[in-house]
């Protein structure tokens, strides 16, 4: 009996080592079945860049095909807009035990750590595959501007509001910087404010200049309008700025539509359905107006009434078409006055065909 007892004993331990061993065996037998992408490493980190301007980093990171089967590169993607990846020779096909590099570029140039996952996807049983790469930015000097472009929507003319241009200059020292600004076209005027002054940011080891422009459209007609402000600082601790400034100068009241197209079928005997238009007439501003005067040439067949006034800065006027007018094709103006503390004039168009 205590012969059985030991011999149970020295079985079971052995039992469990080889069905442990048996397992061990068969994951590695299943990790080599079918392709299998086995990168030399999944992370890198550049460190940190002190160039003055933006830089590019590069970085490779090889991989084999560990199956015993074609390993095949479906697709390649990063997360970030700062990186792009490519294939070496455009290669997508790796025969088992073949080796091939995936080429990584990193863009720096805002301040701070950047970071953008690469991820691989293929045919094997471990896709997708995500890389990491990571740098950061913190140059011995750096300026940008808030915001980065100037975008002026509907300037009214005779009432150009302006906008608020900030500039930061970063400096490892403290360092008494000039800041000069000016419009390359002069669509725009730029007028220095009061508000340079000087600040340590003890987080980022940063000696901090602001400056402040008001900027302005300069032009007083309507239409749109483009220019680059460009900001040149001294000592040139850092390149120049250029910020891009776009905007459309708008007259204070406009008609929606500006012109109608009256369409007349039948003739003056069997008439089918007259046309009719609204129009909304707008002040910009949102300034409340009246309606002092309607001039309408058109009177003998195209009626026009007011629906709503403009106390909340938009009047709306009906044209109803009363009779078919005589000849096949005419067009002209009806003229509006306004009042709204000072008088303007809207004028819409009208073509009538039959």
């Amino acid at each position: 009996m205590r012969r059985a007892h030991r011999l149970l004993w020295i079985c079971i331990p052995g039992c469990l080592l080889f069905v442990i061993a048996c397992t061990v065996a068969y994951r590695h037998w299943m990790t080599k079945k079918g392709p299998r992408l086995q990168f030399d490493h999944t992370y890198y980190n550049a460190g940190s860049v002190h160039t003055p301007e933006e830089v590019t980093l590069r970085h490779s990171f090889p991989f084999g095909n560990s199956g015993d089967r074609i390993l095949t590169i479906t697709r390649v993607r990063t997360t970030c807009g700062c990186a792009v990846v490519s294939l070496r020779q455009m290669k997508k096909e790796y025969m088992p035990g073949e080796e091939g590099v995936i080429e990584a570029e990193l863009t720096l140039g805002q301040l701070g750590p950047r970071s953008s996952d690469i991820v691989v996807w293929s045919n094997a049983s471990n896709s997708p595959t995500t890389l990491a790469f990571e740098g950061a930015f913190y140059p011995k000097a750096y300026a940008a501007t808030v915001p980065k472009e100037l975008n002026f929507e509907e300037c009214v003319v005779g009432h150009l509001a302006d906008k608020t241009l900030t500039v930061s200059v970063l400096a490892t020292e403290p360092t008494e910087i000039g800041a000069h600004a000016h419009a390359e076209q002069g669509n725009v005027s730029i007028i220095p404010s009061d508000t340079c002054r000087l600040e340590h940011r003890s987080l980022l080891g940063y000696y901090v200049t602001y400056y402040s422009f008001k900027v302005k459209p300069a032009a007083q007609a309507s239409g749109h309008f483009r220019d680059t402000i460009r900001i040149e600082l001294s000592p040139s601790v850092v390149t120049s700025i250029d910020v891009r400034v776009e905007g459309t100068i708008v007259p204070e009241w406009c008609s929606i539509p500006e012109k109608a197209l009256l369409i007349f079928s039948g003739d003056g005997e069997q008439q089918g359905e007259l046309p009719c238009q609204v129009f909304w007439i707008r002040n910009r501003r949102g300034q409340g107006f009246s309606i002092k005067t309607i001039d309408n040439p058109f009177a003998q067949w195209l009626k026009v009434t007011t629906e709503r006034n403009g106390d909340d800065g938009t009047a709306v006027v009906v044209c109803s078409a009363i009779a078919i007018p005589s000849a096949k094709s005419l067009s002209g103006t009806i003229r509006i006055v306004l009042d709204s503390g000072e008088e303007a004039i809207v004028d819409i168009g009208i073509v009538a065909k039959r």
